[in-house]
């Protein structure tokens, strides 16, 4: 797996990144070491959390994982989002859930509209945010994190009393470097104001959803983005396998099986790595097979570029025949 020195930093992390955000109840702790061994195994040394990811317990569960390691990875985490308090009820209705979720999609979705119920947002004041981030250094095993996120910011959220707090957190070494983890239209504002420029900024990025789709230029700060699998597989795979004509068309172009979810997830991942050379890619999967073909697929594609050709030209036309744009 290629690393690269962060702009604006001097953080050598991994181009793809795990994220924890999908550390839900339905795993169990052993399933969740299991993914994060898979991915440091396979060549991935920086991993993505924060107080909020699995109600509180990604962070703990990633400690566990960074004893003994901590010098060989990197580690983001977030404030401003707060996941509910520890209980025994909490603990024992994410034991069921893990019990009876299973496979159903539609079960999975009311557990996480449950859960989403849980946390509450805007938690932004002084007080707030170093809280959070003590909690996070306990429950992640470590006195410092290399990047540490404002969580689903507003621009009217960031005080200057917040900020001064921040630079804190750096120079007391809590943390390494600072940024923003929001929507691009938030970013694009902060960075224009031009008070407060982010270290490092992180973004959901997409190759269909218009709105999504371009990075934030001319501000040379480093840029993580994330959330393409999550965004745009399905409607991908619903355009590719509409007609068995079309799958064909695309596995022709593409040298690849494009009727399997899994082999579209990966050309996808493979495209937004590439879309962002300079940056870095967070990804999830709770598949272990998946995270160490995904980390592979990544490592091979820099020497593919007439494949990710032909998928950025394919995709143009699922966008241009999108109801939306016509």
């Amino acid at each position: 797996m290629k690393r690269i020195v962060l702009p604006g930093t001097d953080l050598q992390v991994s181009v793809l990144g795990y994220g924890c955000a999908s550390f839900g109840s339905q795993l169990g702790d052993r399933e969740k070491l299991r993914l994060l061994h898979a991915a440091f195994d396979a060549g991935i040394t920086h991993f993505d959390t924060a107080r909020v990811y699995g109600l509180g317990e990604a962070e703990r569960v990633l400690g566990r994982f960074l004893t003994g390691r901590r010098d060989q990875v990197t580690v983001t985490t977030k404030v401003g989002l707060a996941p509910p308090p520890r209980s025994t009820w909490l603990t024992a209705a994410r034991a069921v859930a893990r019990r009876v979720v299973g496979t159903s999609p539609w079960l999975r979705r009311q557990v996480r509209r449950g859960a989403d119920a849980l946390i509450s947002g805007g938690r932004f004041s002084v007080a707030d945010a170093r809280a959070s981030l003590e909690t996070s250094l306990r429950e992640l095993n470590t006195q410092f994190v290399d990047i540490l996120l404002l969580h689903e910011c507003r621009v009217h959220d960031i005080s200057e009393e917040l900020l001064e707090s921040l630079n804190a957190c750096v120079r007391t070494g809590m943390a390494r470097y600072v940024g923003v983890a929001t929507d691009p239209a938030t970013t694009a504002d902060l960075l224009s104001r031009g008070h407060w420029f982010p270290t490092v900024i992180q973004i959901p990025r997409s190759f269909i959803e218009p709105t999504l789709g371009a990075l934030p230029g001319g501000h040379g700060r480093a840029t993580i983005t994330h959330s393409v699998l999550a965004r745009d597989l399905a409607p991908l795979w619903t355009y590719v396998t509409a007609s068995p004509a079309r799958t064909r068309r695309w596995s022709e172009a593409l040298q690849a099986d494009c009727s399997n979810r899994d082999v579209l997830a990966t050309l996808l991942l493979q495209q937004v790595v590439m879309a962002n050379p300079q940056g870095g890619v967070l990804f999830s999967s709770r598949r272990p097979e998946r995270v160490r073909g995904n980390a592979e697929a990544v490592a091979r594609s820099r020497s593919a570029p007439e494949q990710m050709a032909a998928l950025a030209r394919l995709i143009a036309e699922l966008r241009a025949a999108s109801p939306a744009n016509e």
